[in-house]
């Protein structure tokens, strides 16, 4: 059975410019597998594409 993905915006935090700290890239491979991509933006935006059935527990 194929779960429908929904593609979210990572939301990285209040500081400018390109910065992630530990917590972010401890937190993403939770969601997104081994072959999924992470996608950096040009207006500095993370996008992951996760299960629909998982968006309960990832968005606040």
């Amino acid at each position: 059975m194929n779960d429908n993905k929904v593609k979210l915006v990572v939301n990285g935090g209040g500081g400018f410019g390109a910065k992630l700290y530990g917590k972010q890239l401890v937190t993403h491979p939770k969601y997104i597998g081994e072959e999924d991509e992470l996608e950096l933006t040009v207006f500095q935006q993370l996008y992951i594409e996760v299960e629909e059935k998982q968006l309960e527990k990832i968005v606040d």
